[in-house]
């Protein structure tokens, strides 16, 4: 039987566990069957693999399928195709790791094209996006083997699909230190209102990330451009479509899977609006809007050197 690994709420629910969990005979994760696998399910793979000191693969059978994971997993990045490699980030080279991600994915044809507005929009929402959920895994999670990052651009849908993922504690033993929440997806739930956020560990500190919108502000871009959006913790997860503002919870996605992994599809042409103006509009009370054009200025020159626009 043919499978798929798709950032899609019922393929995924229905393929996870499979698709993560070794053959009891071999140890061996069997992907022979695979004919097409999104970044969401290698990046879920390369942090087992980490946390396990290696992981053996079966191979795809189909040779396309079989190239693109050798490929992503190589970690190999070549500026003609599209895929974004995957990468470990950890406390130390995540702001170093995030730049990189943000200009390779800058570097692809489409967006190359992109007027100065319309590249320096999209590196915004990118940075802050991408920024979020590497903080989330990095010092909330307490995974011990970092954050695993990796993303495509689809072309032909106009899409990219970013995917992080980590082996930590998942959602529910921070939130529920501040929320009275019982199961895994209550806590996703709770992580995307506006203000809640749990202490950090260690002592990181941002002008915008610990104000506790970041999840929040995530899943209000995604809905203004009709993104997609899930997230998984342990054994529960959260799906929201922005095409159709359909928002989706399930209890028991995994037996198996410990940590979280988040990832959204985000559409560059959906964008209506600078970040700033975003915040503005949709997320921001007067008195805070100070604080948005500070981060926006500091996001500014710290690429200034670096972007190609």
């Amino acid at each position: 039987m043919r499978e798929n690994m798709r950032l899609d709420f019922k393929n995924l629910i229905r393929v996870f566990d499979s698709f993560i969990t070794p053959q009891p005979n071999t140890g061996k994760i069997d992907l022979k069957n695979y004919t097409y696998i999104e970044p969401v399910g290698l990046a879920a793979l390369k942090s087992i693999a980490l946390e396990q000191n290696g992981l053996t693969l079966i191979l795809p059978d189909d040779p396309d399928a079989r190239q693109y994971v050798k490929t992503v997993l190589s970690s190999s990045y070549d500026p003609d195709k599209t895929y974004i490699p995957i990468a470990v980030v950890k406390s130390y080279n995540s702001e170093e790791n995030k730049k990189r991600l943000v200009n390779k994915i800058l570097e692809v044809d489409d967006f190359r094209k992109l007027n100065y507005e319309d590249k320096r929009d999209l590196r915004n929402y990118l940075d802050y996006m991408i920024g979020e959920l590497l903080n989330n895994a990095i010092y909330h999670a307490n995974s011990p083997v970092g954050a695993v990052i990796c993303g495509q651009y689809f072309r032909q849908l106009k899409k990219l699909q970013i995917a992080v993922v980590d082996r930590g504690v998942g959602f529910l033993h921070n939130i529920r230190r501040i929320c009275s929440v019982e199961k895994e997806f209550e806590a996703i739930e709770m992580a995307l209102k506006p203000g809640i956020t749990s202490r950090p560990i260690g002592t990181y500190q941002s002008t915008i990330d610990s104000a506790g919108y970041g999840l929040y502000v995530l899943h209000a871009i995604l809905q203004h451009t009709k993104g997609r959006l899930i997230i998984i913790s342990n054994d529960g997860a959260i799906y929201f479509d922005g095409n159709t503002g359909g928002f989706y919870t399930y209890d028991r996605v995994s037996s198996v899977w410990k940590g979280s992994i988040v990832a959204f599809e985000f559409q560059e042409g959906n964008i209506n609006e600078s970040l700033d103006t975003f915040f503005r509009i949709y997320i921001n009370e007067p008195e805070e809007d100070e604080e948005i054009d500070d981060y926006l200025d500091f996001q500014e020159k710290k690429y200034s050197s670096c972007c190609k626009i």
